[in-house]
């Protein structure tokens, strides 16, 4: 199983509306076993995906149950959940207090015992650096971080890279592939912010397109829906392919 992180300190970048949107992808286009894994303690890819199993990932970062009891399917078949709540907040306080050797691996741990049953494992983060991300970094074969084009973005992107690079050196093995601009209205101002972070970052060369002002996107989200049932030929819905055919290598 692949897996793939999304992250950003800041807020409201999209990752949640990427991930979302990538899962279909892999599930339609490559006819892929997906697993997606909410380590965000609101949970709204597991709102999105409308999770309601009996356990979440606190549960199981916190050894009480195996990865595969938190498993859910969602109405998509080949798209599976491991949710989220407010609980994966006392949950971080318990892991940051733990006094045990080898703490950051308690995800990696966890996700290897369902590694036969899917081919890609997509992880939304949250807009902090915590606990769990730490473990969701270890845990992972690639990072992406998701950023959006306002000045604010830079700095973010900066300090998410110092958290990649700490995490590396518990698992070398982790591959910052870059960072996808998301919301890219393709204006001077944006461009300006593209340019800032090719000065820090590897900018991914796919970029994610707002379209009528991001309201088709906002309306499927509301509507727990994909872009692709919404409005599948938007060009927010072709970004979506092409950077998953990018990531894929396809």
């Amino acid at each position: 199983m692949r897996i793939i992180a999304f992250i950003n300190k800041k807020g409201g970048v999209g990752k949640t509306t990427v991930v979302a949107n990538m899962a279909y992808v892999l599930r339609e286009r490559y006819g892929a076993r997906v697993l997606v894994v909410d380590n965000d303690e609101q949970g709204n890819v597991s709102q999105f995906f409308e999770g309601k199993g009996e356990h979440t990932l606190a549960d199981v970062l916190l050894e009480r149950v195996p990865a595969s009891d938190a498993v859910e399917h969602t109405r998509y078949e080949n798209i599976d959940l491991i949710r989220a709540d407010f609980s994966l907040a006392d949950a971080n306080v318990e892991i940051r207090e733990m006094d045990k050797s080898g703490k950051e691996w308690l995800l990696k741990n966890a996700l290897d015992c369902v590694g036969e049953d899917y081919d890609i494992c997509l992880i939304d983060n949250p807009p902090q650096i915590n606990a769990s991300v730490v473990t969701s970094l270890v845990a992972s074969d690639e990072v992406v971080i998701v950023s959006t084009t306002d000045f604010f973005s830079v700095n973010g992107v900066r300090q998410m890279l110092n958290c990649i690079e700490d995490a590396q050196k518990l698992n070398p093995r982790i591959s910052y592939r870059g960072t996808v601009i998301n919301m890219f209205a393709g204006d001077g101002e944006s461009l300006s912010v593209v340019a800032e972070l090719r000065k820090v970052t590897e900018v991914l060369p796919v970029k994610l397109h707002k379209t009528d002002g991001g309201i088709r996107v906002k309306t499927a989200t509301n509507r727990l829906e994909t872009i692709f049932e919404y409005s599948p030929r938007c060009k927010f819905a072709r970004d979506m392919i092409e950077f998953t055919d990018y990531l894929l290598g396809a």
